[in-house]
């Protein structure tokens, strides 16, 4: 994964409920992904960790 790449994920959030989002990754990090969520129509920050799954839709 690099920035620019479009990708869906299967996430956990903190309260446990799980979500597929497709996200349009900005910077990666060993614990997070800042990217552009466009289900919520902004920039968020995922935890690594939580992230179940990963499949690119897009490359950069």
């Amino acid at each position: 994964m690099r920035p620019g790449d479009v990708v869906v994920i299967v996430y956990q959030d903190r309260t446990g409920k799980f979500t597929k989002r497709r996200i349009r990754i900005i910077s990666v990090s060993e614990q997070h992904i800042r990217a552009y969520c466009f289900s919520r129509h902004q920039v968020r920050k995922f935890l690594v960790e939580r992230i179940f799954a990963i499949q690119r839709v897009r490359s950069a």
